[in-house]
């Protein structure tokens, strides 16, 4: 009786254990990214059960106006004649901040059938409101509208300060067929906005190839010069330059429909945001051209350079031996990387006599995204061997230009012996075995030698001592490879952490450049050395590649080593700040000054933090 007890007790354990497994809680929270000063937003607490007694509390400068709100929901699904249930639970908070800056959320609790859970913490920023209110949406007016009917100085201020397309280049300076991404992005003073019209520029020298829209085009706000923006990437390309020199990329056009509030609102009536009229006004806008300028690629180029720019890897697979005589055969050249690898073209496989070979087959998976056009592309070949015997297929070179160390590089598939067997069906030896193919007969449709005299016994044995010898130095060869390879690796690995340990004093560099370029009053020329000193260090000092610089890499990269989420809002600010100031610069004194000392405390505070990037 009492094992019985016991194994009931035990089986109860189990299944209370597997229970736990499976009914795993979990709490999140949803907030958003950016807020503004003065204006209700909402944060959610989120759990995957029936929840209750959230405990949170809230930071100064946030004010609660609503809230926790709660919303269950539960659901019952039968899967495989097994019926389970789930249930989750929201609370949801309307905020509102009395001051700008980055405001950290505290982890909050809940119970879950008298068990305590928590959330984890979570930051986001609050901007200030801009000395102008930017305007509501259409779709949020009341009141009359009209159209065009607007002062010339708002429409002045529409078109120099409110609406501003920006065409935004991620460098100015690049190898041939090296790819630079361009991305248009419009800024906006009104939320209630739409596009009309589009003409982007052509590119006369270039290939361009477009980066697909994850999604619906979607408003973020960004701040610059106190006042905040509504921006939205209209479309992003890479370009790839097809000849040295200064290539130029003209302007693009937009028509831009306007929602604004009505020049005979009261900006200091309350109730003016509730019974405001609007109305919608017709712009034009174009962005400023810019000049690319495209460096010659080195000379002398090897011979089987065709073209290719980027970082590649060649592969081949196939050719299962022994072979037979009468069989297919498969080769397969795969090409990986990423560059110009949409115009590149694979070197061609050169079979010896004696093999049928089919028309190859053609097959690429090419991904164009922010981060440059990568992915691979491969050509497989089809053999038929006719004779018995042993063959050479040559080595298989293909070279490349590799941007980042500004040199050439050779990917090698080495000399392949392949041996054939006899088949089964009536196919005669290779004439490495008996002399002359003169001694042969055409019989219908095939080949056939006439058979020799004397005996094959000896050659059989030297043949087998060759095998044997050809083993080896394959075997030889790869272990070389390896050496090599892995001392290529080496090298890699050690030019990075080299170029980390310098990119504090490149950046000086960099910034005094920007000194020089202020003192002589080029306020762009200034703006463009301290972008490119800040990017530079950021690629050198976190392994990031040029060509996937972007905020979201940054972001992902300083958080992983963990440096403090101040210093990754700071940087990602100061970034967007210099971007904008590019094609838009400040004679301001104080800007230009604070946009120094930004980007030297950021690069400072980066190199005081003595964490090892991880790559």
């Amino acid at each position: 009786m009492s094992h019985r007890v016991l194994h009931i007790i035990a089986s109860l354990c189990i299944l209370s254990l597997t229970a736990q497994a499976v009914n795993k809680v979990t709490v999140r929270v949803s907030q958003p990214q950016e807020a503004v000063v003065g204006e209700p937003f909402r944060v959610q607490l989120i759990v995957s059960d029936k929840a209750s007694d959230p405990q949170w509390s809230f930071p100064s400068g946030l004010e609660v106006l609503y809230g926790p709100a709660v919303s269950r929901s539960s659901s019952t699904s039968i899967i495989n004649g097994k019926m389970s249930r789930s249930s989750s639970t929201s609370f949801t908070y309307t905020l509102m901040a009395d001051h700008a800056g980055s405001y950290s959320l505290p982890s909050a609790t809940v119970k879950v059938g008298g068990a305590t859970y928590r959330s984890g913490a979570t930051t986001f920023k609050v901007y200030e409101p801009s000395a102008v209110s930017p305007g509501a949406s259409a779709s949020g007016a009341s009141g009359d509208e009209g159209e065009g009917q607007i002062s010339d100085d708002e429409a002045v201020r529409l078109s120099n300060d409110a609406l501003q397309v920006v065409a935004n280049v991620s460098k100015t300076t690049v190898y041939e067929q090296e790819a630079l991404l361009v991305t248009y992005k419009l800024y906006s003073r009104y939320q209630g906005i739409q596009i009309e019209s589009a003409n982007f520029p052509e590119y006369d020298g270039f290939v361009k190839q477009e980066i697909p829209q994850s999604g619906p085009l979607q408003l973020d706000i960004e701040q610059y010069r106190g006042k905040n923006y509504y921006t939205v990437t209209l479309l992003r390309q890479l370009l790839f330059p097809q000849k040295p020199g200064k290539l130029s990329v003209p302007s693009g056009s937009f028509g831009l429909l306007v929602t604004v509030p009505s020049q005979n609102s009261d900006p200091d009536d309350f109730f003016s945001g509730f019974f405001d009229s609007y109305q919608r006004v017709r712009k034009k806008v174009t962005t400023k051209p810019f000049t690319i300028n495209v460096k010659s690629l080195p000379t002398p180029k090897p011979d089987d350079f065709t073209g290719a720019v980027g970082s590649f890897r060649l592969t081949s697979d196939g050719l299962q031996q022994p072979m037979k005589t009468g069989e297919s055969v498969q080769m397969k050249l795969t090409l990986t990387g990423e560059g110009n690898l949409k115009l590149t073209t694979l070197p061609e496989v050169q079979w010896p006599e004696g093999f049928e070979v089919y028309d190859p087959q053609e097959e690429e998976d090419i991904q164009v995204t922010a981060g440059g056009a990568s992915g691979w592309k491969s050509t497989e070949y089809f053999a038929i061997p006719r004779y018995e015997g042993t063959y050479t297929i040559p080595e298989i070179t293909y070279s490349y230009f590799d941007p980042a160390s500004g040199s050439y590089r050779r990917e090698v598939i080495p000399e392949q012996r392949i041996q054939v067997e006899k088949g089964s069906g009536s196919v005669v030896s290779d004439g490495s075995a008996f002399g002359s193919r003169d001694a042969m007969k055409r019989l219908g449709n095939d080949i056939r030698y006439l058979k020799p005299s004397g005996s094959l016994t000896h050659l059989s044995g030297v043949s087998l001592g060759t095998y044997w010898l050809l083993y080896g130095v394959v075997l030889l060869i790869g272990v070389v490879a390896f050496l090599l390879i892995r001392a290529h690796r080496a090298s890699a690995i050690e030019n990075s952490h080299t170029r980390a340990r310098r990119a504090g004093k490149m950046a000086r560099k960099y910034l005094k450049v920007a000194e020089k370029e202020r003192a002589r009053g080029d306020h762009v020329a200034y703006y463009e050395a301290l972008l490119n000193g800040l990017n530079s260090y950021l690629c050198a000092k976190l392994h990031i590649p040029p060509s996937d610089l972007s905020k979201e890499r940054i972001a992902e990269v300083m958080r992983t080593n963990g440096l403090p989420e101040e210093l990754v809002s700071r940087t990602l600010s100061v970034q967007s700040d210099l971007e904008l100031a590019r094609f838009a610069p400040s004679d301001e004194g104080g800007l230009r000054d604070e946009l120094f000392m930004t980007s030297s405390e950021v690069i400072d505070d980066i190199e005081a933090s003595k964490i090892k990037i991880k790559e």
